[in-house]
Order: C-alpha cells, then sequence, then structure tokens
C-alpha cells in the first residue's frame, strides 16, 4: 500500500504517520558521562523525500508528536525541539539521495579498507576517510555516516 501524503500546504506529516514505511529515533548520545540531548531520526523512500519538503518547525513539531505516542505513559510532557537539523540528502546536487551498496560476498575487509588512512612515505597519516561507506556495522546509513565522522574526528583530536 503505497503512503497516503498530506495534501500540498499541510502543516506536517503526522497524519501521514502511520502509513511511514519507516519511522525511527535513536538517542546518539555515545560519549559517557556526557548528556547531548541528541536525537536523530529516519525515513526512508518516499516519505524521506516528502518530509524534505517541510519546514524545519513542521519537522520538529510532527517529530515531538511522534514521540509522544510512543511514550506518553512514561515521559508525557515532552518539550519543544530547541533546535532540528534536517537532512536534505535527496535535494543536495552532490548526492542525489545516493548512498553505498555492500553486494552479497563482500568481506568487512573491504569496508576497512575504505576507510583504510592514506601515509606519506614516512608513515605518517596524511588523509583519513569518513563516511557511511566506511562503517563496518552501519554502511549505507545516516547513522553509519555520523558514527565514522565522530571515529575520524576521534582520531585527529587524540593525535593533536
Amino acid at each position: 500500500m503505497e503512503p497516503k501524503y498530506p495534501e500540498a500546504g499541510h502543516s506536517g506529516f503526522g497524519q501521514a504517520l502511520e502509513n511511514w514505511k519507516v519511522l525511527e529515533f535513536e538517542n546518539l548520545d555515545s560519549r559517557p558521562g556526557k548528556s547531548w540531548n541528541f536525537c536523530t531520526g529516519w525515513l526512508c523512500g518516499h516519505e524521506a523525500e516528502y518530509m524534505e519538503t517541510l519546514s524545519e518547525e513542521q519537522i520538529g513539531k510532527q517529530c515531538v508528536n511522534a514521540i509522544r505516542q510512543f511514550t506518553k505513559r512514561a515521559w508525557p510532557n515532552i518539550p519543544k525541539l530547541k533546535r532540528v537539523i534536517p537532512s536534505k540528502w535527496k535535494m543536495n546536487p552532490y548526492t542525489l539521495g545516493s548512498y553505498c551498496f555492500v553486494p552479497c560476498g563482500t568481506s568487512v575487509e573491504e569496508v576497512y579498507n575504505m576507510a583504510r588512512p592514506v601515509t606519506d612515505s614516512r608513515g605518517r597519516t596524511v588523509l583519513r576517510f569518513a563516511g557511511e561507506a566506511t562503517h563496518d556495522q552501519f554502511y549505507s546509513s545516516s547513522h553509519g555516516a555520523l558514527l565514522s565522522g565522530q571515529r575520524e574526528a576521534q582520531h585527529i583530536i587524540s593525535k593533536h
């Protein structure tokens, strides 16, 4: 069944929520002892394309409504989001919604090779790689892109 989208100019995507193929929120606070109050959400397919046409305010409002649907007993007073940073992956002229594809039979070593840094003649790292194609568990996902970026940033920070 194809999802039913709100009419053009509608104030959000909450009414389409029940028909979305994927809706996931995840807290990405991965540093022990730190609280980022950071949450990321995913959609796929036509729903993700539709979301890119909405304002940050519309997206934030509907994300809070969706989270409230799942947590209304445990956490009934979810505050309004302070900031929303939506992806425009499909509209981005450099990506056009593309992502890596790891075919059957590919070994994890090949993924590790994609992330292997380039070194100079003295063995010093001169170039590091991040991106969803370089994460061994979350390739082909924005989550993998984020985690690989954090991985490489941590390498750089630890050397300086």
